[in-house]
């Protein structure tokens, strides 16, 4: 390998390695790799429950709202178990 390539390897490196820990950082800190809504499909024809939720790697949010006014928050936790 000749003494010219040498620092262009170097610094290719440095910026995928950069790049790598930004998109891990962001993997670790987002509540939004899943997101939902499931809505109740009862005898009625209108909904009356509506929840929504979103979850990440390690922790995630869920809303429960009610037609009526009422919303209800829930925050949620993963735990590994090995």
């Amino acid at each position: 390998m000749t003494a010219r390539k040498l620092p262009y390897f170097i610094y290719s490196t440095i910026v995928s390695c950069t790049i790598c820990i930004v998109i891990c950082g962001v993997s670790i800190g987002t509540r939004e790799w899943i997101s939902g809504t499931a809505v109740d499909s009862g005898a009625s024809s209108s909904s009356d429950l509506q929840i929504t939720f979103n979850y990440g790697l390690f922790r995630g949010h869920k809303t429960k709202s009610i037609i009526t006014g009422l919303t209800q928050d829930f925050g949620l936790t993963g735990t590994v178990i090995a």
